[in-house]
């Protein structure tokens, strides 16, 4: 990959990274507000300020997307929303509605990340899972609310629905914009080609046997049309001419000039 290219794929990633933190900005203060209008209903809890905590620092992060590097941006944002992640499933269990925060992460690590580490991410984000609910199901950690109680409530099911239409906004959002990057790469491609194309007729035409008057020394060109030689190459060579004169005709039509140099 060229150094040209791979600048234009980090500038891709940035653009990308900006337009989910800008979503991310939005979708968390309204998702905030749904969590503390639950939290007045079913009561507070350590995780309610920490996700709280974890709301405020995504949406400084949105508001500061344009001064921060993208590697690092990138990094906060993945980690971010993995920390909110774990405190839903702390509390509730598989019924947290931040669950959708660990395959938002994956989305935004396969924006930055190779297939590789992505592929590692999303293993670390399962063997989370996997560990808390080993945990809960053994008694080690008790949930905060009662499963049936919890889906009862319609303040729980109002921020387990800002969650996962959270992550279908940026999952969409990253997709769109990759898609309409592709769009544009595609048609530039394609404008390239009929360029080179038109290029290599032009060659094919100066390459072959160019029909030439004998008289008057004018070119006949595909359409059958007779025309200047300066012409002709100007269209098809893009070559400007200038006049000038050859040598021998100089001695047959200046001769005195030849008699000036010899003097």
């Amino acid at each position: 990959m060229t150094r040209e290219s791979e600048a234009s794929r980090k500038q891709r990633q940035n653009q990308v990274i900006d337009r989910i933190l800008l979503v991310t900005l939005v979708m968390t203060f309204f998702i905030w507000i749904m969590a503390h209008i639950r939290a007045a209903s079913i009561g507070w809890t350590q995780r309610d300020w920490l996700q709280g905590l974890v709301a405020l620092a995504l949406i400084t992060l949105g508001f500061l997307r344009k001064k921060i590097d993208p590697r690092i941006k990138a990094i906060l944002l993945i980690g971010l929303l993995s920390l909110g992640g774990v405190s839903g499933v702390l509390s509730l269990g598989m019924l947290g509605g931040t669950i959708f925060m660990f395959p938002t992460a994956v989305v935004v690590a396969a924006v930055v990340y190779s297939r590789r580490s992505t592929n590692v991410f999303i293993l670390l984000c399962l063997a989370v899972c996997s560990i808390l609910g080993a945990l809960i199901i053994s008694g080690r950690i008790e949930l905060a609310y009662d499963a049936a109680g919890i889906m009862a409530n319609w303040s729980h099911w109002l921020v387990y629905l800002g969650c996962l239409a959270f992550f279908f906004v940026v999952a969409g959002t990253a997709i769109h914009y990759y898609r309409s990057e592709s769009d544009r790469l595609m048609a530039e491609l394609y404008t390239e080609r009929d360029r080179l194309a038109a290029a290599l007729e032009e060659v094919h035409t100066l390459s072959g046997l160019l029909p030439v008057c004998s008289a008057c020394e004018k070119i006949r060109d595909d359409k059958d049309y007779w025309r200047q030689i300066r012409n002709f190459l100007q269209d098809h060579a893009g070559a400007e001419s200038n006049h000038g004169i050859c040598p021998d005709c100089q001695k047959k039509l200046y001769p005195e000039l030849d008699d000036l140099r010899d003097e």
